[in-house]
C-alpha cells in the first residue's frame, strides 16, 4: 500500500499577527525597556567610570528624575501585567465553574 504524502500546512492563520507583534515591540516595546534600562546603566556608567564618553548626557540620563520615571514605567507595566493575568486565571476558573454547573445538570451537548 502506498504511503500518503503529508499535505503542505499552508499560509499560517497567525502570519499578520506575527507582523503586528514586531511592530508592537520594535516601535513601542524596545524604546519603553529603553526609557526603564538606560537610566539605571548611566548611573552604573557615572559612578563607575572615572572618564566616561559622553558625560553629560550619562549624567543627565542619571538624574533623579530619570530614575524615577523609570521605575514608575516599570510599576505601570507589572501592574498591567499582573491584572492581565488575573483577570485571565478568574476568567478562566469561571467558564471551568459554569461548564461544570451544566454537566452536573445533566446537559448532554457537553
Amino acid at each position: 500500500m502506498a504511503k500518503k504524502k503529508p499535505l503542505s500546512p499552508g499560509p499560517s492563520w497567525n502570519e499578520n499577527f506575527v507582523v503586528l507583534g514586531e511592530i508592537l515591540f520594535w516601535g513601542f516595546w524596545a524604546p519603553v525597556l529603553f526609557l526603564i534600562a538606560a537610566p539605571w546603566l548611566s548611573l552604573a556608567i557615572v559612578s563607575y567610570w572615572p572618564k566616561p564618553v559622553l558625560a553629560g548626557f550619562f549624567s543627565a540620563m542619571a538624574s533623579t528624575g530619570w530614575l524615577v520615571a523609570s521605575v514608575v514605567i516599570l510599576a505601570v507595566i507589572a501592574y498591567q501585567a499582573g491584572m492581565g493575568y488575573y483577570r485571565q486565571h478568574r476568567s478562566r476558573k469561571r467558564t471551568a465553574a459554569e461548564l461544570a454547573a451544566k454537566r452536573a445538570q445533566g446537559d448532554k451537548r457537553l
